[in-house]
Protein backbone atom coordinates (compact mmCIF):
# COMPACT_ATOMS: atom_id res chain seq x y z
CA UNK A 1 0.00 0.00 0.00
CA UNK A 2 1.27 3.06 -1.04
CA UNK A 3 1.82 6.02 1.30
CA UNK A 4 1.17 9.60 -0.52
CA UNK A 5 1.89 12.89 1.61
CA UNK A 6 -0.78 15.08 2.57
CA UNK A 7 -0.68 18.93 3.11
CA UNK A 8 1.26 19.93 5.79
CA UNK A 9 -2.08 21.59 8.08
CA UNK A 10 -2.09 24.87 9.76
CA UNK A 11 -1.20 24.78 13.31
CA UNK A 12 -3.16 27.63 15.41
CA UNK A 13 -3.18 27.71 19.27
CA UNK A 14 -6.42 27.66 21.26
CA UNK A 15 -7.31 30.86 22.31
CA UNK A 16 -8.18 31.59 25.93
CA UNK A 17 -9.78 35.44 25.30
CA UNK A 18 -12.46 36.06 27.97
CA UNK A 19 -13.90 34.52 30.76
CA UNK A 20 -13.46 30.90 31.66
CA UNK A 21 -14.25 28.68 34.47
CA UNK A 22 -11.70 25.69 35.44
CA UNK A 23 -13.36 22.95 37.37
CA UNK A 24 -11.75 21.57 40.25
CA UNK A 25 -12.82 18.36 42.00
CA UNK A 26 -10.78 17.15 45.85
CA UNK A 27 -10.92 13.36 46.34
CA UNK A 28 -9.31 11.99 49.83
CA UNK A 29 -8.16 8.53 49.94
CA UNK A 30 -8.48 8.38 53.68
CA UNK A 31 -5.00 7.76 54.58
CA UNK A 32 -3.29 10.22 56.82
CA UNK A 33 -5.08 13.30 58.22
CA UNK A 34 -7.66 15.40 55.81
CA UNK A 35 -6.07 19.07 54.73
CA UNK A 36 -7.77 21.52 53.16
CA UNK A 37 -6.48 22.94 49.56
CA UNK A 38 -7.07 26.21 48.81
CA UNK A 39 -7.68 27.44 45.57
CA UNK A 40 -6.31 31.12 44.51
CA UNK A 41 -6.79 33.27 41.36
CA UNK A 42 -4.21 35.76 40.84
CA UNK A 43 -2.47 37.70 37.58
CA UNK A 44 -0.45 35.53 35.24
CA UNK A 45 2.92 37.64 36.06
CA UNK A 46 1.97 37.96 39.64
CA UNK A 47 1.25 35.02 41.50
CA UNK A 48 2.76 36.88 45.11
CA UNK A 49 -0.81 38.89 44.73
CA UNK A 50 -3.47 35.91 44.75
CA UNK A 51 -6.44 36.44 46.27
CA UNK A 52 -7.96 33.22 48.22
CA UNK A 53 -10.81 32.03 45.95
CA UNK A 54 -12.34 28.99 47.83
CA UNK A 55 -11.24 26.36 50.85
CA UNK A 56 -11.92 23.04 50.31
CA UNK A 57 -11.52 19.81 53.20
CA UNK A 58 -12.49 16.89 52.25
CA UNK A 59 -14.15 15.53 55.54
CA UNK A 60 -15.13 11.75 53.83
CA UNK A 61 -12.42 9.18 52.14
CA UNK A 62 -13.44 8.27 48.26
CA UNK A 63 -15.77 11.63 47.91
CA UNK A 64 -15.64 13.81 45.33
CA UNK A 65 -15.70 17.89 46.19
CA UNK A 66 -15.97 20.07 43.67
CA UNK A 67 -15.24 23.94 43.46
CA UNK A 68 -14.65 26.06 40.47
CA UNK A 69 -12.67 29.19 39.42
CA UNK A 70 -13.46 31.64 37.01
CA UNK A 71 -10.09 33.66 35.04
CA UNK A 72 -9.97 35.99 32.31
CA UNK A 73 -7.09 35.45 30.22
CA UNK A 74 -4.68 37.46 31.97
CA UNK A 75 -5.18 35.84 35.10
CA UNK A 76 -4.00 32.28 36.25
CA UNK A 77 -5.21 30.08 39.53
CA UNK A 78 -3.41 28.33 41.90
CA UNK A 79 -3.91 25.76 44.42
CA UNK A 80 -2.18 25.18 47.51
CA UNK A 81 -2.17 22.67 50.78
CA UNK A 82 -1.20 25.04 53.48
CA UNK A 83 -1.70 22.49 56.47
CA UNK A 84 0.69 19.76 54.79
CA UNK A 85 3.94 19.64 57.26
CA UNK A 86 6.75 22.09 55.60
CA UNK A 87 3.63 23.85 53.97
CA UNK A 88 2.33 26.06 56.77
CA UNK A 89 3.13 29.15 55.20
CA UNK A 90 3.12 28.90 51.55
CA UNK A 91 2.09 31.44 49.13
CA UNK A 92 0.99 30.84 44.99
CA UNK A 93 4.56 31.95 43.78
CA UNK A 94 6.81 30.96 46.51
CA UNK A 95 7.97 27.76 45.14
CA UNK A 96 7.88 25.90 48.72
CA UNK A 97 8.37 22.20 49.08
CA UNK A 98 6.47 20.59 51.43
CA UNK A 99 8.44 17.55 53.82
CA UNK A 100 6.74 14.86 51.88
CA UNK A 101 8.56 16.51 48.86
CA UNK A 102 5.73 17.72 46.72
CA UNK A 103 5.63 21.16 45.95
CA UNK A 104 2.83 22.90 47.85
CA UNK A 105 1.35 25.01 45.64
CA UNK A 106 1.05 24.46 42.07
CA UNK A 107 -0.53 27.09 39.22
CA UNK A 108 -3.75 25.60 37.18
CA UNK A 109 -4.96 27.17 34.42
CA UNK A 110 -2.27 30.01 32.79
CA UNK A 111 -2.13 28.61 30.15
CA UNK A 112 -5.25 26.52 27.77
CA UNK A 113 -4.65 23.58 30.37
CA UNK A 114 -2.19 20.24 30.24
CA UNK A 115 -0.80 20.74 33.62
CA UNK A 116 -3.84 19.79 36.02
CA UNK A 117 -2.76 17.98 38.90
CA UNK A 118 1.01 17.68 38.29
CA UNK A 119 1.63 18.18 41.80
CA UNK A 120 -0.77 16.76 43.42
CA UNK A 121 0.22 15.68 46.87
CA UNK A 122 -0.10 12.42 48.54
CA UNK A 123 -3.40 11.14 49.77
CA UNK A 124 -5.61 14.37 48.31
CA UNK A 125 -5.69 14.46 44.51
CA UNK A 126 -6.79 17.61 42.80
CA UNK A 127 -8.50 17.13 39.26
CA UNK A 128 -8.68 20.41 37.03
CA UNK A 129 -10.43 20.91 33.78
CA UNK A 130 -10.47 23.47 30.93
CA UNK A 131 -13.31 23.10 27.90
CA UNK A 132 -10.80 22.06 24.68
CA UNK A 133 -13.54 22.97 22.04
CA UNK A 134 -16.65 25.01 22.05
CA UNK A 135 -20.22 23.58 21.92
CA UNK A 136 -20.57 21.74 18.22
CA UNK A 137 -16.93 21.00 17.62
CA UNK A 138 -17.44 17.35 17.62
CA UNK A 139 -19.62 14.34 16.29
CA UNK A 140 -21.98 13.11 19.68
CA UNK A 141 -21.55 9.85 18.81
CA UNK A 142 -17.39 10.52 17.85
CA UNK A 143 -14.96 8.22 18.89
CA UNK A 144 -11.36 9.77 20.67
CA UNK A 145 -7.87 8.81 21.23
CA UNK A 146 -5.05 10.17 22.60
CA UNK A 147 -1.03 9.87 22.93
CA UNK A 148 1.87 11.40 24.64
CA UNK A 149 5.51 10.66 23.24
CA UNK A 150 7.21 12.95 25.15
CA UNK A 151 7.01 13.74 28.78
CA UNK A 152 5.82 17.76 27.92
CA UNK A 153 3.92 16.16 24.25
CA UNK A 154 0.14 15.03 24.01
CA UNK A 155 -2.50 14.85 21.18
CA UNK A 156 -6.00 14.08 21.18
CA UNK A 157 -7.89 13.12 17.79
CA UNK A 158 -12.13 13.54 17.34
CA UNK A 159 -14.81 13.47 13.96
CA UNK A 160 -16.46 16.80 13.85
CA UNK A 161 -20.23 17.23 13.14
CA UNK A 162 -19.01 18.10 9.31
CA UNK A 163 -17.12 15.01 9.11
CA UNK A 164 -13.60 16.37 9.55
CA UNK A 165 -11.30 14.79 12.09
CA UNK A 166 -9.97 17.69 14.62
CA UNK A 167 -6.34 17.58 16.20
CA UNK A 168 -5.27 19.39 19.27
CA UNK A 169 -1.66 18.84 20.57
CA UNK A 170 -0.01 20.35 23.70
CA UNK A 171 3.76 22.02 22.92
CA UNK A 172 4.30 21.92 26.49
CA UNK A 173 2.85 25.24 27.18
CA UNK A 174 0.40 25.73 25.17
CA UNK A 175 -2.45 23.53 23.73
CA UNK A 176 -2.71 23.91 19.39
CA UNK A 177 -4.92 23.25 16.89
CA UNK A 178 -5.44 22.09 13.58
CA UNK A 179 -7.80 19.63 11.09
CA UNK A 180 -5.91 17.07 9.94
CA UNK A 181 -8.71 15.89 7.67
CA UNK A 182 -11.15 17.75 6.07
CA UNK A 183 -15.02 17.82 5.82
CA UNK A 184 -16.72 14.67 4.67
CA UNK A 185 -13.69 12.56 5.36
CA UNK A 186 -14.55 10.72 8.51
CA UNK A 187 -18.21 8.64 9.72
CA UNK A 188 -19.77 10.72 12.62
CA UNK A 189 -20.04 7.36 14.65
CA UNK A 190 -16.36 6.82 13.71
CA UNK A 191 -14.26 4.77 16.15
CA UNK A 192 -10.53 6.35 16.51
CA UNK A 193 -7.54 4.77 17.10
CA UNK A 194 -3.53 6.12 17.30
CA UNK A 195 -0.73 4.93 18.63
CA UNK A 196 3.08 6.71 18.93
CA UNK A 197 6.20 4.48 18.18
CA UNK A 198 8.68 6.88 18.65
CA UNK A 199 9.07 10.12 20.36
CA UNK A 200 8.50 11.94 16.52
CA UNK A 201 6.41 8.94 15.06
CA UNK A 202 1.88 9.10 15.81
CA UNK A 203 -0.22 7.21 13.27
CA UNK A 204 -4.01 7.67 13.33
CA UNK A 205 -6.92 5.33 12.04
CA UNK A 206 -10.83 5.84 11.72
CA UNK A 207 -13.39 5.05 9.32
CA UNK A 208 -14.24 6.86 6.44
CA UNK A 209 -17.56 7.62 4.93
CA UNK A 210 -17.46 5.11 2.69
CA UNK A 211 -16.63 2.63 5.07
CA UNK A 212 -13.02 2.88 4.32
CA UNK A 213 -10.30 2.79 6.89
CA UNK A 214 -8.40 5.95 6.41
CA UNK A 215 -4.39 6.17 7.87
CA UNK A 216 -2.45 9.33 8.59
CA UNK A 217 1.02 9.17 10.03
CA UNK A 218 3.28 12.16 11.58
CA UNK A 219 7.09 11.24 10.07
CA UNK A 220 8.62 14.20 12.37
CA UNK A 221 7.65 16.46 10.01
CA UNK A 222 4.77 16.45 8.36
CA UNK A 223 1.81 14.70 7.95
CA UNK A 224 0.98 11.92 5.29
CA UNK A 225 -1.89 9.49 4.55
CA UNK A 226 -3.15 7.02 2.39
CA UNK A 227 -6.32 4.34 2.97
CA UNK A 228 -5.62 1.54 4.45
CA UNK A 229 -8.71 -0.34 3.82
CA UNK A 230 -11.15 0.38 0.55
CA UNK A 231 -14.79 1.37 0.89
CA UNK A 232 -17.61 -0.88 2.20
CA UNK A 233 -14.15 -2.90 4.92
CA UNK A 234 -15.76 -1.05 8.29
CA UNK A 235 -19.03 -0.96 9.77
CA UNK A 236 -19.72 2.86 9.71
CA UNK A 237 -20.29 2.92 13.93
CA UNK A 238 -17.04 0.43 13.75
CA UNK A 239 -14.76 1.09 17.02
CA UNK A 240 -11.05 1.08 16.02
CA UNK A 241 -8.43 0.22 18.24
CA UNK A 242 -4.29 -0.04 17.45
CA UNK A 243 -0.83 -1.10 19.10
CA UNK A 244 2.90 -0.37 18.51
CA UNK A 245 4.35 -3.39 20.18
CA UNK A 246 7.74 -2.63 18.37
CA UNK A 247 9.61 0.67 17.32
CA UNK A 248 8.50 -1.00 13.60
CA UNK A 249 5.45 -3.51 14.41
CA UNK A 250 2.11 -1.85 14.27
CA UNK A 251 -1.62 -3.58 14.34
CA UNK A 252 -5.19 -2.47 14.06
CA UNK A 253 -8.42 -4.03 13.92
CA UNK A 254 -12.05 -2.83 13.35
CA UNK A 255 -15.61 -4.19 13.01
CA UNK A 256 -16.33 -5.17 9.29
CA UNK A 257 -20.17 -4.33 7.95
CA UNK A 258 -20.64 -8.11 8.30
CA UNK A 259 -19.74 -8.24 12.12
CA UNK A 260 -16.27 -9.50 11.20
CA UNK A 261 -12.93 -8.46 13.00
CA UNK A 262 -10.36 -7.54 10.76
CA UNK A 263 -6.68 -7.04 11.62
CA UNK A 264 -4.22 -4.73 9.96
CA UNK A 265 -0.24 -5.01 10.57
CA UNK A 266 2.70 -3.66 9.47
CA UNK A 267 5.85 -5.56 9.30
CA UNK A 268 8.20 -2.63 9.63
CA UNK A 269 7.49 -2.24 5.34
CA UNK A 270 4.16 -3.04 4.13
CA UNK A 271 0.88 -3.34 5.79
CA UNK A 272 -0.93 -6.86 5.57
CA UNK A 273 -4.42 -7.73 6.80
CA UNK A 274 -6.75 -10.42 7.71
CA UNK A 275 -9.80 -11.60 9.23
CA UNK A 276 -9.41 -12.24 12.80
CA UNK A 277 -13.05 -13.21 12.98
CA UNK A 278 -15.52 -14.03 10.53
CA UNK A 279 -18.85 -12.75 9.82
CA UNK A 280 -21.31 -12.26 12.83
CA UNK A 281 -17.89 -12.38 14.98
CA UNK A 282 -19.25 -8.95 16.33
CA UNK A 283 -21.72 -6.15 17.03
CA UNK A 284 -21.60 -3.37 14.62
CA UNK A 285 -21.57 -1.19 16.99
CA UNK A 286 -18.86 -2.43 19.14
CA UNK A 287 -16.07 -0.81 20.42
CA UNK A 288 -12.86 -2.36 20.32
CA UNK A 289 -9.86 -2.58 22.79
CA UNK A 290 -6.28 -3.70 23.05
CA UNK A 291 -3.11 -4.21 24.68
CA UNK A 292 0.33 -5.58 23.98
CA UNK A 293 2.05 -6.17 27.08
CA UNK A 294 4.84 -7.64 25.77
CA UNK A 295 7.10 -7.42 21.84
CA UNK A 296 5.68 -10.51 21.21
CA UNK A 297 2.00 -10.34 23.26
CA UNK A 298 -1.18 -8.46 22.45
CA UNK A 299 -4.76 -9.12 23.35
CA UNK A 300 -7.84 -7.47 21.77
CA UNK A 301 -11.50 -7.33 22.95
CA UNK A 302 -15.11 -6.89 21.37
CA UNK A 303 -18.55 -7.15 22.11
CA UNK A 304 -20.14 -9.64 20.10
CA UNK A 305 -23.55 -9.86 18.13
CA UNK A 306 -25.38 -11.44 20.98
CA UNK A 307 -24.03 -9.12 23.64
CA UNK A 308 -21.12 -11.64 24.86
CA UNK A 309 -17.32 -10.65 25.04
CA UNK A 310 -14.78 -11.86 23.06
CA UNK A 311 -10.96 -11.91 23.59
CA UNK A 312 -8.49 -12.96 21.23
CA UNK A 313 -4.69 -13.13 21.69
CA UNK A 314 -1.64 -13.43 20.37
CA UNK A 315 2.16 -14.93 21.63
Amino acid sequence: MTRRETRQPEFRPIATEGERTIPVVVVWDGKGEPYPVRLYRHPKDDPASAELVAEILPEEPDRAYPASLTITSGQSGSLCGRQRPGCEFARPGGGETGEDGYPCCYEIGGGSGGGGGGGAPPHVAVWGGFTMAGAGAASPHSGMAAVTRLDDRMEVWWVGQDGSVQDRWFDGTNWNWFALAPPGSASLSSGIAAVTRLDNRMEVWWVGQDGSVQDRWFDGTNWNGFELAPPGSASLSSGMGGVARLEDRMEVWWVGQDGSVQDAWFDGTDWHRFELAPAGSASTESGIADIARLDIMMEVWWVGADGSVQDRWFG
